[in-house]
Parts: C-alpha cells; structure tokens; sequence
C-alpha cells in the first residue's frame, strides 16, 4: 500500500500537492476563481482544512497497520454522522425513513465485513474515525459553496486552501527513502490523487448539488459490496459467508434513503 510505502504524514503532502498539480495542468486555475459570496468564505476556508485533515488522519491511521476492512467498517458510519450534522445545521429535517435506511445500509455494511471485525479497536481505528468526522462534516458543509460555483471549483478551491497545511504535515513528519520507494507505490500515489482526490470528490461534490448530503453519503455503503462483485468476478473469490443475505439489505437500505 502507498501509505506503507511513503508513511502517513508523507503521503498527505504528496497526494495533497500532487492533486493541486493535476488541478492546475488540467486548466483548472487558468481563469481564475469564481467569487464566493463572504458569507461563505469562513466555511470555505475550513473546507480546505477539513479536506487535508480527513486526508492525514485516515492515511496516518492505515499507515499504523490498520486492516483495510476496519477502516470499511468505521467509513460505513460517515452517514450517520453526516445526517447528525445536517440535522444540526437544519440542512435536513428529522425523516424516520432515512434514519431506517441509514441503520440498514450499515448493518448490511457490518453484516459484509464482519467476518474480517471490529474485535480491536486500537489507535488505528481511532485515527481514521476522527478522519471518518471530518469527511462527515465536509460533506454536510460544502453543497452551498459546491452550487454557487460549481463542484469541481469547489473540490479543487479545498485542495488549494489545505495546500500549506499538508506541506507543513509532510516537513514535520517523518520522511520515506525515496530510492526505495516501488513503481507500483508511485503508482498508487497517482492513483489516489487523480481517481480518488480529483475524479471521485468532483463526483461526490456534483452529487451533493442535487441530493441532499445523508442521501449521499449512504451510497459509500455500497462500496464493500460491489468490491466483493468485482473479485468474485474478476478474482473467482468466493464471498464470505451470508453476503447474499447482507446485500439486499444494504440495498434497500440505501433505496429507502433515497426516497422523497
């Protein structure tokens, strides 16, 4: 993995500033900015530190060693959080058919990874959980500013705001052997600058535009399944026990949080 590989606190740096890069060759700062109203310039600007912040804690979390599925598992709560915090801000009001289906998609979630379980919860788990907050919280806070001048704007405007903190995260941590570092690990760093930090967050921004924000977060929920479909039919694995039980439920689950 690139955070094995580069570390956490590294790769924070890198990913952060390898995604501005991208941002910028691609033409996204080459007119300018759009103007945020100055009401929403204080939440712009904790956007940018959240975005860097839900970065470092859940990379310094998987660089202690934390077993993939438990990170699954405690990002499988972002919704849930995110509804809390909409709830807060009177983003979105009290709908018990969301709350069902929130519960749902997550015990189908649970129900997938348990066979790898939660049975530790150790600094690992509790790094990526404050990570898990912090992506909850951006998510909950940046439909606004994602309306006002455009999702993609919006993810890139973040990355470039949080650009000092995650250099000033990579000075101050501890720093790789570069000369060992694989292809395969440059590799994974493009990947998750380009996939994850620029193509993904513009989807999930452009998302929040239409949707409101517990609508969604319930679909990260899907993500252990359809990772389990895609080994099966890639990798011929076979998926553990009680999957097909557990992903009508995480289906209808996130069905139930969809409807008006």
């Amino acid at each position: 993995m690139s955070s094995e590989a580069f570390g956490g606190s590294a790769l924070v740096g890198l990913r952060i500033a390898l995604t501005v890069l991208i941002f910028s060759l691609i033409g996204i700062y080459k007119n300018g900015f759009s103007i945020i109203p100055k009401k929403l310039m204080p939440r712009m600007i904790f956007c940018g530190i959240l975005i860097v912040l839900n970065q470092a804690f859940f990379l310094q979390g998987m660089s202690m060693g934390t077993p993939p599925a438990h990170a699954s598992i405690l990002y499988a709560t972002t919704p849930v959080f995110v509804l809390m915090i909409s709830l807060i801000l009177k983003e979105e009001k009290v709908i018990f058919s969301r709350i069902f289906g929130l519960l749902l998609a997550f015990s189908g979630t649970y129900w997938i990874l348990g066979n790898s379980g939660l049975s530790t919860f150790g600094n690992g788990e509790k790094t990526i959980l404050f990570g898990v907050i912090c992506w909850a919280i951006y998510t909950s806070l940046i439909p606004p500013i994602s309306k006002t001048i455009g999702a993609k704007e919006a993810i890139s405007r973040s990355f470039l705001i949080g650009l000092p903190i995650a250099v000033g995260i990579f000075l101050i941590g501890e720093k790789p052997n570069f000369s060992e570092i694989t292809p395969f690990a440059w590799y994974g760093l493009f990947h998750i600058a380009f996939l994850t930090s620029i193509v993904a967050y513009s989807i999930w921004a452009t998302a929040l535009q239409f949707l409101k924000p517990s609508q969604v977060a319930v679909f990260i929920n899907l993500q252990p399944p359809t990772t389990t479909l895609v080994a099966m039919t890639i990798y011929k694995q076979v998926p553990q026990e009680g999957f097909w039980m557990a992903l009508p439920v995480v289906l209808f689950g996130v069905w139930m949080v969809q409807r008006k």
